[in-house]
C-alpha cells in the first residue's frame, strides 16, 4: 500500500539549485504555453496558477511572466528552497509562494484555473493521490492540470563510455518506479478520477550541449555520485562497488568537459482538461 511520503531524495545542494534554475517555461513547459496565452488573452479575467513543487522558482517566474493579468502561488515542501525562490522572484508582483504539501494541499476546491507541477509525481511514493489533490483545487468546467515528468530508461549521449552505461542502469535501479513515470501519467491521472477524454499526452525533450549546459547536467550527476543519495545507495545496496562509481564519476567529469559533448533524454507531459 502507498503511504504519503513527499521528500526530495537529491537535497539542496548547490549543483542540484544551479541544475533546476536551468529551468523555465520554455525549455520545461512548452507543452503549457497555448494555455497560458489563452488566459493571458482574455483582458476582463485574472487567472490564477498554482506551481507545486517550484523548488528555486525559475519555472514560477517564467510563468508568472507569461501571465502579467494573473496570479501565480509557488508552493514546496522546504523551507530551505523557497528561501531560494523568494529571492529569485523578488520584483516579480504577481508571484506568492506558500510551503505547503502536494498530498494536502490548503486551497479550497476549484480554486485555480491552471494547477502545474514539474518532476514533482516521480518523487513521490503516492502519484495517484497527489493527481486527486491537483484536481481538486482545479476550476472545474475547463481548468487545466499541468504535469511534465521524466522517463529516464529514454536518454541518449555522446561520446559513449561503458561507466556512463553504466551509469544510466544504476540510475534506473536506484530511483525505481519514479524514474521512469512519465508514459504512466495518463494511466495515474484515470486512477485519480480523470476522464480519459479528458487527457490530452504529449513527449517532449531536454538537450544539454553547450558547455554551460554539459557544467550544469554533468555537475548535477557528479554531485549525486560523490555525496548525493545516488552514491549511497548504490553503495549501501551493493548496485555498485566504490571503484565503479569512481569510473562513473571519471565518465561524467570526461563527458562536461567535452567539446562534442550532447545529452538528450525524454519526458512526458499530460493536460488534464477538468470536467463539471
Amino acid at each position: 500500500m502507498s503511504s504519503n511520503k513527499s521528500t526530495y531524495a537529491p537535497g539542496y545542494v548547490p549543483s542540484q539549485i544551479t541544475h533546476h534554475e536551468w529551468r523555465t517555461v520554455e525549455n520545461s513547459a512548452a507543452y503549457l504555453l497555448p494555455t497560458l496565452r489563452a488566459l493571458s488573452s482574455k483582458s476582463d479575467t485574472s487567472p490564477l496558477l498554482l506551481d507545486i513543487g517550484c523548488g528555486s522558482g525559475t519555472i514560477t517566474r517564467s510563468l508568472a511572466s507569461h501571465l502579467p493579468n494573473g496570479k501565480v502561488i509557488g508552493t514546496d515542501i522546504s523551507d530551505e528552497i523557497l528561501s531560494r525562490a523568494k529571492e529569485l522572484c523578488h520584483g516579480t508582483d504577481n508571484v506568492t509562494l506558500k510551503l505547503a504539501n502536494v498530498y494536502s494541499l490548503p486551497f479550497e476546491d476549484g480554486k485555480f484555473d491552471v494547477v502545474h507541477a514539474s518532476m514533482v509525481l516521480g518523487h513521490l511514493d503516492n502519484p495517484v493521490a497527489a493527481y486527486r489533490e491537483m484536481l481538486r483545487v482545479t476550476k472545474p468546467n475547463g481548468g487545466i492540470v499541468a504535469n511534465r515528468e521524466p522517463d529516464l530508461s529514454i536518454c541518449t549521449y555522446y561520446p559513449r563510455s561503458k561507466p556512463m552505461d553504466e551509469f544510466h542502469a544504476l540510475q534506473l535501479k536506484v530511483m525505481g518506479e519514479g524514474a521512469v513515470i512519465g508514459p504512466k501519467m495518463v494511466h495515474l491521472a484515470m486512477e485519480a478520477g480523470a476522464k480519459r477524454e479528458d487527457i490530452t499526452p504529449s513527449f517532449g525533450t531536454w538537450c544539454y550541449a553547450s558547455p554551460e549546459e554539459r557544467k550544469i547536467w554533468g555537475g548535477a550527476f557528479l554531485e549525486r555520485l560523490r555525496e548525493g543519495n545516488l552514491g549511497k545507495t548504490a553503495l549501501e545496496k551493493g548496485y555498485a562497488t566504490k571503484e565503479e562509481i569512481e569510473g562513473m564519476i571519471k565518465a561524467w567529469e570526461k563527458w562536461s568537459e567535452s567539446e562534442d559533448g550532447v545529452y538528450g533524454c525524454m519526458l512526458g507531459e499530460i493536460l488534464i482538461k477538468k470536467g463539471m
